[in-house]
């Protein structure tokens, strides 16, 4: 609750009373003294906070966690961050799918069957064919199945699957690894060249 305090006036010298605010309302509140809050803190409308980045407009203030509860990527550094890039999808992709990148630049589920789509990345969450979907390049992906710990994972004829077992002739074109699984349901992604088989 706001409390009555005694000020000098810089014009005048004389003494006066002036009230204390927990929540600001903007330009309206300009030289009032902050309270804290009844959980003995500042409240955030009191403070120069923002929730992105990346102009000259947010210099010198405070970042703020987004809706999801995260710092916004544009808050950090150029190329820091995780390794990725917003492409278009050229097919519809489920969450998890191993992708190549097409020769009109989309991202199409990649697939052991055929060279022209060998695996680059992959996504974290469905994406419609032509929305845009942002391709991971590295890092660890959990959400996957019936991975052998410690061993390298294949690209799959399945499009957009890896695969725990070796490449065969004849059921898959090339072998491609495309990381190592660090637990049954999670993938260290790493991609290597390709084999043709």
């Amino acid at each position: 609750m706001p409390k009555d305090l005694i000020s000098r006036d810089s014009v005048t010298g004389r003494q006066k009373v002036v009230k204390s605010v927990t929540v600001s309302t903007g330009a309206g509140d300009a030289s009032k003294i902050v309270e804290l809050d009844g959980a003995g803190k500042i409240d955030k409308s009191a403070l120069p906070t923002t929730v992105a980045g990346g102009t000259a407009a947010q210099s010198g203030k405070v970042p703020e966690l987004n809706g999801a509860g995260k710092i916004d990527l544009s808050l950090l550094p150029d190329n820091v961050g995780p390794e990725s890039m917003i492409v278009v999808a050229g097919e519809a992709l489920s969450a998890n799918n191993i992708v190549a990148i097409d020769s009109t630049g989309k991202a199409v589920k990649a697939v052991s069957t055929n060279i022209a789509k060998m695996a680059v990345g992959y996504v974290k969450t469905a994406v419609a064919n032509g929305a845009n979907a942002e391709v991971f390049f590295g890092n660890i992906n959990a959400g996957y199945a019936g991975l052998t710990p410690g061993q390298p994972v294949y690209l799959s004829q399945n499009a957009g699957d890896p695969k725990s077992t070796v490449p065969v002739a004849g059921t898959d074109t090339f072998a491609q690894i495309v990381g190592t699984a660090v637990s049954a349901n999670a993938i260290l992604f790493e991609v290597a060249g390709i084999i043709e088989l």
